[in-house]
C-alpha cells in the first residue's frame, strides 16, 4: 500500500465521518497519514478499501473505525 492509497482510505473515511475529523489540524493528519502507513503499509489497498466500505456500511455507532478493524476485516477481502 502507498501513501496515496492511505490518503484514498481517510478521505472516505473522512467524508463518511465528517465530524470527527472537522477540527483535525494539517500536522495532525499528516501524523495520522503516516501512522495508518506504518500500520496498512503491508496490506493489499483492493483489500484495505474493501475493509473501510464494509465497516462504513456496518457502522451504528457513528465513529470511525480503528486501524485493527482495518486490519482485522482486510484479511478476509483479500
Amino acid at each position: 500500500m502507498e501513501r496515496a492509497d492511505v490518503i484514498s482510505l481517510l478521505g472516505r473515511l473522512k467524508q463518511a465521518y465528517p465530524q470527527a475529523y472537522a477540527k483535525m489540524t494539517r500536522s495532525e493528519a499528516e501524523e495520522l497519514v503516516s501512522f495508518w502507513l506504518d500500520m496498512l503499509g503491508n496490506e493489499d489497498p483492493a483489500a484495505a478499501k474493501g475493509a473501510v466500505n464494509a465497516l462504513i456500511a456496518e457502522d451504528t455507532r457513528g465513529f470511525p473505525p480503528k486501524v485493527g478493524q482495518v486490519l482485522a476485516l482486510s484479511l478476509i477481502h483479500i
